[in-house]
């Protein structure tokens, strides 16, 4: 495929407004492919799951748990583009095929679309709407009592993800989500009543399975139900904190600083595994290219991701993942100095100093125009 990477009308303009035009040919739809992924993965999903149910051995049955959670991931990603309505060309069918492969992950659609397409991705970086993983400033730290000062410190440990995902995120927002959070909660109701019928149609087949082979029901709960969530969480938790948080990437509190910064291009990281991790996740952290342009299909991701990492190096954040390189985040990004525009730890040392594009006053107000 030829990338216009020469065209003139390109450079003349800002730079997120040229990726996004490079990247409307990735646009283009394959429903055969797409529901054929998506069968794959309910059926894989579905045979770990009865598999893992049936057998009698513990560690296999564990081994089946973790293929669940595995799976339970690929789905959401199914589900994520569903939501975009970039999976398929049929506007009906993604609704479908969305709350079809949230189920595992217990993600019900109408909250996650809300949280995920109308605030998340409109909002990136801006601390005041945009609350995936928004650092807190270490006045708003101090201000905390000590168990959530402590629950703070947990949540930025490599550790506590998880935790973060499945309490701030799905606990509060996403699952049954209250007056706090939505302005009409029963709206959103019948997405979370359709999650839990289908855990419990999972408690139903594990316990009854359980009772007929003469085993405990509770370890076959444990381990086939409780495990692929935890699973799930800890690999969402980790997955959205390499998403938008690294010591190059500033957030801000600042509207006008948020709007000249172009926060889809240049605080959104391309993660990149020495293992095909991303490729599991149906690309998944190609995540610049989806946040420019949310029309683009996973199966298009990797093409787009390089298109617009050729046009613009100097732009876009890789991050090469190693341990050693995660553990280097996580100890830098902890808590964010708005004012001076850096990370900080919790004793509230300067960690990282992340750049800033910073347009004239004229500028930012055209944005501004622009925007509105």
């Amino acid at each position: 495929m030829e990338i216009p990477l020469n065209r003139t009308n390109f450079r003349s303009q800002a730079p997120e407004r040229s990726a996004r035009e490079v990247l409307r040919e990735f646009r283009r739809k394959d429903n055969v492919y797409a529901l054929s992924v998506v069968t794959f993965d309910l059926i894989a999903y579905s045979a770990a799951f009865f598999v893992g149910a049936s057998l009698h051995s513990l560690p296999g049955k564990i081994g089946c748990a973790l293929v669940c959670g595995i799976f339970t991931g690929r789905l959401f990603v199914l589900g994520h583009d569903a939501c975009h309505q970039n999976l398929t060309s049929n506007r009906s069918m993604n609704q479908w095929l969305a709350r079809i492969t949230f189920l595992p992950s217990m993600t019900p659609y109408r909250p996650w679309e809300l949280a995920h397409n109308s605030i998340h991705h409109v909002f990136s970086n801006w601390s005041k709407k945009d609350y995936v993983w928004a650092p807190i400033s270490k006045s708003q730290f101090e201000s905390l009592s000590a168990a959530r000062q402590f629950l703070e410190r947990i949540y930025r440990n490599p550790f506590g993800h998880g935790l973060y995902y499945l309490n701030e995120i799905w606990w509060k927002r996403l699952y049954f989500p209250s007056a706090k959070y939505v302005r009409n909660p029963k709206i959103y109701f019948r997405d979370s009543i359709v999650v839990s019928l289908f855990l419990g149609l999972q408690l139903f087949v594990l316990t009854d399975t359980a009772i007929f082979a003469g085993r405990t029901a509770l370890l076959q709960i444990l381990v086939m139900a409780v495990l692929p969530l935890l699973e799930w969480n800890c690999l969402m938790g980790f997955t959205i904190f390499l998403h938008h948080t690294h010591p190059d990437v500033p957030w801000f509190t600042d509207k006008d600083k948020w709007r000249s910064n172009e926060t889809q291009l240049r605080a959104t990281l391309h993660v990149q595994f020495a293992v095909p991790f991303d490729s599991v996740f149906h690309h998944i952290f190609k995540h610049t290219a989806h946040h420019l342009d949310v029309g683009i299909p996973h199966y298009h991701l990797a093409e787009a991701q390089s298109a617009i990492e050729e046009l613009f190096p100097e732009a876009i954040i890789i991050e090469r993942f190693t341990w050693k390189n995660f553990l280097s985040i996580t100890h830098a990004c902890k808590l964010y100095d708005y004012r001076n525009n850096c990370w900080l730890d919790f004793d509230g040392r300067v960690t990282a100093r992340p750049q800033q594009l910073l347009y004239s006053a004229e500028a930012i107000s055209v944005l501004r125009h622009s925007c509105e």
